[in-house]
């Protein structure tokens, strides 16, 4: 039993550890992404370049993980066949469907020029 136990626990580290670095890389990428963003953009400041960048990976993902819970959730698999293997076109931009409201409610909220 106790074995069992100790395998459990080095399983879940080794997956925690594979989480942390995937969203260390998604974050870092962002944070990057912002800085270039911000540096031929100078009119905006850049934190504000950094919270779109990660506001865009939070929502994108959320976006995404709802819009797959609803296909699940009517039993749909496929939302289309214009793109054969993908499913569906809608799946190549489900991501935006909050991660542009979002940002379009933080470029209201705090960058009106």
């Amino acid at each position: 039993m106790h074995g069992n136990s100790e395998k459990k626990k080095k399983n879940i580290k080794k997956i925690a550890l594979i989480g942390c670095a995937i969203l260390f890389f998604i974050f870092s990428t962002a944070i990057i992404s912002a800085f270039v963003f911000a540096y031929y953009c100078q009119h905006t400041a850049w934190y504000h370049w950094v919270a779109l960048s990660a506001g865009v990976v939070v929502f994108g993902t959320f976006g995404d993980l709802i819009e797959s819970l609803i296909k699940r959730s009517v039993e749909f698999k496929d939302s289309g066949s214009l793109l054969p293997g993908h499913g569906g076109f809608l799946d190549r931009f489900d991501s935006l469907l909050l991660a542009v409201y979002a940002m379009l409610f933080y470029m209201q909220l705090f960058i009106q020029n």
